[in-house]
């Protein structure tokens, strides 16, 4: 991953990773999970690391790619899902009047992350189309709001063209509604589908063994 996805994905990696360690400092349970049944219940020292190692994977070119699992799918899923909420609170917060008298940028902070992260995305997507390929500029697709919309649907619509750019599927949220498949998968199963019993492992990543505090620093600070 790199140029404007990689700015957004660290950006939402370092807004998931805030949100998560403000709710462990408060002895608070978050009930914004991936689907994932082993990295949701996981400890909050081991989702930092696996979070970690995983940010590193997808940004930096010297970490070789690891054996794809649906526990590391879900890590890689878990700054979506946290910026989805931060978004639908923010817009609660505001209709319900939290941000009267308080600076404005606070009132929009999350919504203004996204809204630029997607308009650097689409300006990047243009630069590498030919000239002689544009035809009209209705032919850009971006939605017809800005900033400031209070529209949960369409943040969610923007999120997930964010996310296709990522996964194909949500094959990680499968442990959670067939828990069965962490047992075994028939063979029949993985033809149909592609998921081996390497991907649907029933444990957490080994040997992901990181000082939480120092990945906290380095994702915060990521150079």
């Amino acid at each position: 991953m790199e140029g404007a996805e990689a700015d957004f994905y660290l950006i939402a990696t370092q807004i998931a990773i805030e949100r998560l360690e403000a709710l462990q400092e408060l002895c608070e349970e978050f009930d914004w999970g991936t689907g994932n049944r082993l990295f949701d219940t996981a400890s909050f020292e081991k989702k930092v690391s696996i979070i970690h190692f995983r940010l590193s994977a997808l940004l930096r070119s010297d970490v070789p790619p690891p054996q794809l699992t649906h526990v590391l799918e879900a890590a890689a899923y878990f700054p979506f899902a946290s910026l989805k909420l931060a978004i639908e609170d923010e817009i609660l917060l505001s209709q319900e009047g939290f941000f009267e008298g308080r600076k404005k940028p606070y009132e929009f902070y999350y919504r203004q992350i996204l809204w630029q992260a997607f308009l650097n995305l689409v300006k990047a997507e243009l630069k590498s189309v030919p000239e002689k390929d544009f035809e009209a500029e209705e032919d850009i697709d971006i939605p017809e709001f800005n900033e400031f919309s209070q529209d949960l649907e369409q943040w969610e619509t923007i999120i997930e063209s964010l996310l296709e750019r990522v996964f194909w599927d949500r094959d990680w949220m499968i442990s959670t509604k067939f828990p069965q498949f962490l047992d075994g998968i028939e063979a029949e199963f993985t033809a149909a589908t592609g998921i081996d019993e390497d991907y649907m492992t029933n444990r957490l990543p080994a040997g992901i063994q990181v000082d939480v505090n120092l990945a906290l620093s380095q994702i915060k600070n990521w150079p």
